[in-house]
């Protein structure tokens, strides 16, 4: 993807604050923060948005806690990963996965020193009036975990799809290049298992089956560990899709998420899912993904083989049911629940319990 494309993360915050803006809010002055590449507004990531009545107008993160006194604000929401000031309003926090906690050994420095611990700090504030978390796992492993306290609701809202993933039905499968190929999607880093990726990838060779990789270089990896893979390193939203849409099958091989957008948009373009049977997938996909439990990259050549062999009929049907899937995930669902939230958890006279 280009450096202004956003990650999984902050595309969730991205599409969710445009679902937001287009919402009448009337009945709360609700300040929203979100930062990152393709967030800032006017390339400044420290730029927030602050909504009210319907308007929206843009502030500084660092004039927040003076603004929302002057402006009456009820409460804050941050998208952002980490608050980087004194809370100084009621506020709510979204938490996108528990994978500092989960999975310690793959977050990056940033997030060990900074990151985990601010969230953390956030989480126990007195002004924390709730949590949104984007999947039933994540909730799950939050209350494990004790991060948040029993008094503070945590609420699921689910992502849904940008409208370039416009349920496009692809019955036939590797039509866009000479050979057939899967495509996997995601930051190189350890949590993707990207060394499993390539195994498979090797496996699939001999089948004349590419294997192509999208998205960044991250953290204690590089391309250069991988010998099969395909890499296309960083593409737009609309290459994106076309690639889902042309692919045998989207493959996951990751460790832990606290959803997988991409999983979401592929099911959309009609394109079958491969996928390790992480909680959050099953409840994602439901009857609609294949899941491989095993770590050898046979099974997984295996499971992608036989969808090859379909017949167009039983494609057609997949694809069907793929995108009936998908259907049930909206920005404009989402984001009227997440408003609905935000105003129940700001009323003096809510009901945490």
């Amino acid at each position: 993807m280009p450096k202004d494309e956003p990650s999984g993360v902050e595309r969730y915050a991205h599409e969710m604050l445009l679902a937001l803006a287009r919402l009448p809010i009337s009945q709360i002055r609700l300040a929203v923060l979100s930062s990152g590449p393709g967030l800032a507004v006017d390339n400044d990531p420290s730029l927030v948005g602050y909504i009210a009545k319907g308007k929206r107008w843009k502030i500084r993160e660092v004039d927040v806690p003076r603004i929302a006194k002057a402006l009456g604000v009820e409460l804050i929401l941050h998208f952002s990963v980490a608050p980087g000031f004194r809370h100084p309003r009621p506020f709510v926090m979204v938490v996108h996965d528990t994978v500092p906690w989960d999975r310690p050994e793959s977050i990056p420095l940033g997030m060990t020193v900074y990151g985990k611990p601010s969230i953390e700090c956030s989480l126990r504030s007195h002004n924390l009036r709730g949590v949104v978390v984007p999947s039933q796992h994540t909730r799950r492993r939050i209350r494990e975990l004790g991060l948040v306290p029993s008094r503070v609701p945590v609420v699921v809202i689910y992502p849904g799809i940008s409208g370039t993933f416009c349920f496009r039905p692809s019955p036939q499968a590797g039509r866009r290049g000479s050979s057939p190929y899967v495509v996997g999607i995601g930051t190189l880093e350890p949590r993707k298992n990207v060394g499993l990726a390539d195994a498979i990838a090797a496996k699939l060779i001999p089948h004349g089956i590419e294997f192509h990789w999208v998205g960044k270089v991250g953290w204690r990896t590089s391309v250069a560990d991988f010998k099969h893979l395909r890499f296309l390193g960083r593409i737009d939203d609309t290459s994106l899709a076309e690639e889902l849409s042309g692919a045998v099958a989207y493959v996951s091989t990751s460790l832990e998420e606290g959803f997988g957008i991409p999983v979401l948009e592929a099911m959309a373009s009609g394109t079958p899912t491969v996928l390790s049977a992480l909680p959050v997938f099953k409840e994602i996909t439901g009857e609609a993904g294949c899941f491989v439990r095993s770590v050898n990259p046979n099974a997984w050549a295996r499971a992608i083989l036989e969808i090859i062999g379909w017949s167009e009929a039983r494609r057609q049907s997949e694809a069907d049911r793929l995108t009936a899937a998908a259907a049930r995930y909206s920005y404009e669902r989402s984001a009227a629940q997440l408003l609905d939230f935000c105003q129940r958890v700001a009323s003096p006279s809510r009901d945490n319990g």
